[in-house]
């Protein structure tokens, strides 16, 4: 089973902007994780700051593009994320508590109905997709198992479409806190009230075609996608 591991945490500090030493310090201690998870880790990608970020949501039928990240989450944001396969959900919890670097932050840990992936993943960006909690307990609009493929409504350019993860239901989530060698669990996403949904990998030249691919994903009429680029290792 594919477990997605969403680290959030506060952004502060030139350890966030790829190409310091400081990042690199980060990056080192992610490569030892990544020795010990081994072949657990199917997925992953560290994000830049959120400074380049922009938000979709719905108005009057049309999409509107907003500057930055996701408002609700203000004082934190998404830095990266894995992607783990584990046969349950303790050693999923097993791998999230060794990921370093969240002890002030958390991460959410959220079970997968699918994972797939490209190979070539360089130039690309990443569109967290979230809708209101009615909506994503149901599955987004165009993102439950049990309807069209999450791709579809991007099929003029599936190309630009490197990898999608389709979470549970929110109520299927768990939100981590590590704390020196402690760990605190809590059921359910940080913001249940509007909850991740999906997250889409899309390949393109610069943040206006990325914010023009995720303006078509679909989402709920009150929902969000918030696009990011993904910093290529």
């Amino acid at each position: 089973m594919d477990f997605l591991a969403l680290l959030v945490g506060p952004e502060i500090g030139p350890e966030v902007v790829p190409g310091t030493d400081e990042f690199d310090a980060e990056v080192a201690l992610h490569d030892e994780f990544g020795k010990y998870a081994g072949s657990a880790i199917v997925g992953g990608a560290a994000l830049y700051p959120s400074a380049d970020a922009v938000t979709i949501r719905e108005s009057d039928g049309a999409p509107l593009i907003t500057d930055g990240p996701f408002v609700e989450l203000a004082e934190v944001v998404v830095g990266g994320f894995y992607v783990f396969a584990a046969d349950d959900l303790d050693t999923a919890l097993d791998l999230t508590r060794r990921i370093p670097g969240m002890d002030e932050g958390y991460t959410e840990l959220w079970p997968l109905e699918s994972w797939t992936v490209s190979e070539e993943l360089a130039g690309c960006w990443l569109a967290i997709v979230r809708d209101q909690e009615q909506d994503a307990e149901q599955g987004a609009v165009g993102h439950s198992p049990s309807t069209t493929s999450p791709v579809a409504s991007l099929a003029s350019v599936t190309d630009a479409v490197r990898g999608v993860a389709v979470f549970r239901p929110p109520s299927s989530a768990t939100t981590v806190r590590t704390r020196g060698d402690e760990m605190i669990l809590s059921d359910g996403p940080e913001d249940a009230q509007e909850a991740a949904t999906a997250l889409y990998i899309l390949s393109a030249p610069d943040r206006a075609a990325a914010a023009d691919l995720a303006c078509r994903i679909p989402v709920g009429p009150k929902g969000s996608v918030e696009v990011r680029r993904m910093v290529d290792e």
